[in-house]
């Protein structure tokens, strides 16, 4: 009997945050290094940014892991009210001072699970920082391959990674892939996480603040032609397929995401790719040859395409809506 195919997305969803998901029962660090966690000049590039802004009330750190980004903010400045959004449990061990939430971006409805998350972009007394690192390239997205009529059909997966044609994609689906995604042959259609981005930043503008999201991403004019759905497993790139045991991914249409978060009332300050940024960046100094090399080797990382280099550094000032409490 062949095995039940489902579009893309709902297979992926499935497999990462249903019963028994991956992400239910696993750790991103299991399964691969992230430029946050792994290297402590990306951390101290985003407390930079959060510095250049002393007006700072919170930190609101979607998809927070297992709070290692959180918990060095809470050593650089322990007066910032800090709050982790996460499926999982609060993680073992960490700082009483760093508040933690159980939520779950649902891609299908668009809407936060529990409202946790919500609460806690909203409810600070002044400005805010979002922090979004490597979150929206593992949001479920629907994934489309496009005929040579340059109809765009969707994708259907079974459990061992087979996969079929279904049907047509939808009118907003369609538009999207015009304006964004408009040749290819296969296509990631990031509307859902656009969606996610502009919800984020509309609450955060209740208080005003900035939106910072680092993440694996390609512009218009570079579009992957087949597409970039990935899986990982304990530190392994793999053929993905929706069985629970990996962690899929696929890189975030940036300038969508931009776009996104402008319409939402945003106004965007940077986006470059790590790369460029770093270049930009003088190097910090210390007398200790060791921690020299340390950091020489940490650069190195986040300037290599073949590391950290590609990824995206977009940020975005969102001021207080007229008529919000200060």
């Amino acid at each position: 009997m062949p095995s039940l195919c489902k579009p893309w997305r709902d297979a992926w969803v499935e497999s990462a945050y249903g019963v028994a998901g991956h992400w239910q029962n696993s750790w991103p660090a299991q399964h691969f290094r992230t430029a946050a966690t792994s290297t402590s000049a990306l951390a101290a590039m985003i407390m930079a940014t959060l510095s250049s802004r002393p007006d700072l009330r919170a930190v609101v750190e979607l998809g927070a892991g297992d709070g290692a980004l959180l918990t060095a903010i809470h050593q650089a400045n322990p007066e910032l009210s800090l709050y982790g959004v996460e499926l999982r449990e609060r993680p073992v061990g960490l700082d009483a001072a760093i508040s933690w939430c159980r939520d779950l971006w649902d891609v299908r409805t668009d809407t936060w699970t529990s409202g946790e998350a919500a609460q806690a972009l909203s409810s600070s007394d002044g400005p805010t920082a979002l922090l979004a690192v490597e979150w929206l390239d593992d949001l479920p997205c629907v994934v489309a391959e496009r005929r040579e009529d340059l109809d765009l059909l969707e994708v259907h997966v079974d459990c061992h990674g087979a996969e079929r044609l279904g049907r047509p994609l939808g009118l907003e689906e369609s538009q999207w892939t015009t304006r964004w995604w408009p040749y290819g042959s296969r296509v990631e259609v990031g509307l859902g996480r656009d969606r996610a981005w502009a919800d984020a930043v509309r609450r955060l503008r209740r208080c005003g603040g900035l939106a910072l999201m680092i993440d694996y991403g390609h512009r218009r004019p570079a579009r992957p032609v087949d597409g970039s759905l990935s899986g990982y497993a304990r530190g392994r790139q793999l053929v993905p397929v929706p069985d629970k045991s990996m962690n899929l991914t696929a890189h975030v249409a940036v300038d969508a995401v931009r776009d996104a978060g402008e319409q939402a009332g945003g106004r965007t300050v940077v986006l470059a790719q790590l790369v460029e940024l770093v270049a930009t960046t003088a190097p910090a100094t210390t007398p200790d040859p060791l921690a020299a090399l340390v950091q020489r080797s940490q650069r190195a990382a986040l300037s290599s395409p073949r590391v950290w280099g590609q990824q995206y550094w977009l940020q975005q000032e969102v001021p207080r809506s007229d008529g919000e409490r200060a």
